[in-house]
């Protein structure tokens, strides 16, 4: 008769765990008492005791949180291998000859031979630490003719870079939009929740949503922000994290802050003035002089002071007054570890800039500001935006449980099966208008001719020209008008439909569908939102 034989593991793997810890106990005893010095990995007797301490506990936890392995009754599973039912595991028809009960799996654990209160005890679990909240976003918008890479896997770009000779150039309006996560809040949140020291955020992706200020009643809308790699797999359950996660690190630039896809010459992407957002901070060298250190930390205070107060007068890449990037940049620079002079500066600046913000913004400005090393940036760039339509942002990151899968740590064991955590929306940043130098607008609907008229506007040296066009299903909409010097109103889009009847706010309206082609996307101008558009009433 078949039998069940008990695996190795099951039957001697704690007697093999006790053994262990008790041969290296031994030898650290004759070791140190008997006047020998050694050390394994850079660990003393002491440190070697104290570790195989702890690799036994975790390994009992590990055993004590395995779920019992769940059976189906024969009658239900029919085995696709007829010889299974005879000499495979279950060996069924052998059983029902013999007459004779099959024995049942095992359902108990073990019971660990020493009991570890690591992990166990109710007030040592933990509970998910509170994710924080990216801080207001800074934004900078402009067009750029930006050489796009084909999208390779991500193992690639991390090793290689997302740089290939497979390119599509495509001219597109973007804005770009950066933030700080605060790491000295974030380490209150583990160690409120019982988190190991050293603790820290495994950022998974950034998330951005956006909130149309054109178009009445919009609603927030998800981005699909630029990256240079196609979506990663991520780990299904009995898979290791363990690889997930050194993936993650060692990529952690080009998911938190991947750099956009601007041409190699020239025609760059303008970063918000986030600090270290262009380069991470300097690694002290140990051969580095005190002085040489003090003078750098200067530096970097006088540099991000002369930004934030060309933020605060208007001196932006877009000429816009930024009072939100002028406050990051001014709390960096007192966070920068100057001392002197420099210090007192940064102070008086930041002291005159909290004086011009809103009052409901004043109490958290004056909140001592944390080292500039401690503020992480994240990054996100959206493609897809409308020329002369104006935008809000706001900005989240998901980022990576440490205690997905280990039930046995955590005060409620459903917060496991979670593989990523998320954090709140950030504060909604200030408009930003996606700029261009062709824009146009639905200015007239000529339902009887099916057909309607688009003005387009061109930048040119001496001001905005303007042209009219009508423009049918199946139309471009503008093009190069070649009598008139330097106006070539080209838009890159196709009408593909026309709607006469459109009802929006119970209002009837016409609605102009067409093709972007850099994009390859579907938008629509609407007649009556256009009318009423701040911006082509200036352009007139």
């Amino acid at each position: 008769m078949a039998k069940r034989n008990v695996g190795f593991v099951d039957n001697h793997i704690e007697k093999v765990v006790v053994g262990l810890c008790a041969l290296l106990l031994l030898g650290a005893v004759v070791f140190t008492f008997g006047g020998f010095r050694f050390m394994v990995n850079e660990f003393d007797p002491a440190r070697l005791c104290e570790e195989a301490r702890t690799q036994g506990d975790l390994l009992a936890q590990a055993f004590r949180n395995v779920q019992p392995r769940q059976s189906e009754s024969d009658e239900k599973v029919a085995s696709q291998n007829p010889l299974e039912e005879w000499f495979g595991p279950s060996a069924r028809h052998l059983i029902q000859i013999a007459g004779v009960e099959a024995p049942p799996f095992r359902t108990q654990r073990f019971p660990p031979l020493v009991v570890s209160i690591s992990g166990v005890n109710p007030e040592d679990r933990h509970g998910l630490a509170r994710i924080v909240a990216p801080s207001t976003p800074i934004v900078t918008a402009g067009r750029t003719t930006f050489e796009l890479p084909t999208k390779l896997e991500f193992d690639e770009v991390v090793q290689a870079g997302p740089d290939t000779e497979d390119v599509k150039q495509s001219t597109r309006s973007w804005i770009s939009v950066a933030a700080q996560v605060d790491l000295v809040e974030q380490d209150v949140n583990f160690r409120a929740e019982k988190y190991p020291a050293g603790s820290y955020l495994t950022v998974v992706k950034v998330y951005l949503q956006r909130r149309a200020l054109t178009e009445p009643g919009s609603d927030w809308q998800s981005v699909e922000t630029y990256l240079p790699f196609k979506p990663f797999k991520r780990p299904q359950v009995g898979e290791s994290l363990e690889e997930f996660r050194r993936d993650l690190d060692w990529g952690s630039d080009w998911i938190a802050r991947t750099k956009p896809p601007g041409r190699r010459t020239g025609d760059r992407v303008i970063l918000p003035w986030v600090p270290y957002l262009d380069k991470p901070p300097d690694v002290p060298h140990p051969e580095d002089s005190p002085v040489r250190l003090q003078q750098s930390a200067n530096r970097r205070a006088r540099t991000w002071r002369e930004l934030a107060k060309k933020a605060m007068d208007g001196r932006t890449p877009s000429k816009i007054v930024d009072l939100d990037a002028a406050l990051i940049l001014a709390r960096a620079a007192v966070g920068s570890g100057a001392i002197g002079p420099e210090m007192e500066k940064s102070r008086e600046f930041l002291d005159e800039l909290i004086k011009k913000l809103p009052r409901k913004q004043r109490e958290a400005a004056r909140r001592p500001a944390p080292a500039a090393e401690r503020l992480m940036p994240l990054l996100a760039h959206d493609l897809d935006v409308i020329p002369g339509h104006s935008y809000r942002y706001r900005m989240r990151y998901e980022v990576l449980n440490r205690y997905a899968g280990i039930r046995g740590e955590l005060s409620d064991p459903t917060d496991a099966e979670m593989l990523t955590v998320f954090s709140e929306w950030s504060p909604p940043s200030r408009p930003v208008e996606a700029v261009s130098d062709v824009l146009f607008y639905l200015t007239k609907a000529d339902r009887k001719r099916k057909e309607v008229t688009v003005t387009v506007y061109r930048k040119a040296r001496t001001g905005w020209k303007n042209k009219d066009f009508k423009i049918k299903v199946g139309d471009e909409i503008g093009r190069n008008d070649r009598r008139v010097k330097k106006a070539d109103f080209t838009t890159d889009t196709i009408c593909v439909g026309i709607d006469f009847n459109r009802v929006v706010n119970k209002n009837k309206t016409t609605a102009l569908v067409y093709l972007d082609k850099n994009t390859g996307m579907l938008r629509e101008r609407l007649l009556s939102v256009d009318k009423k558009n701040k911006l082509r009433r200036k352009l007139d």
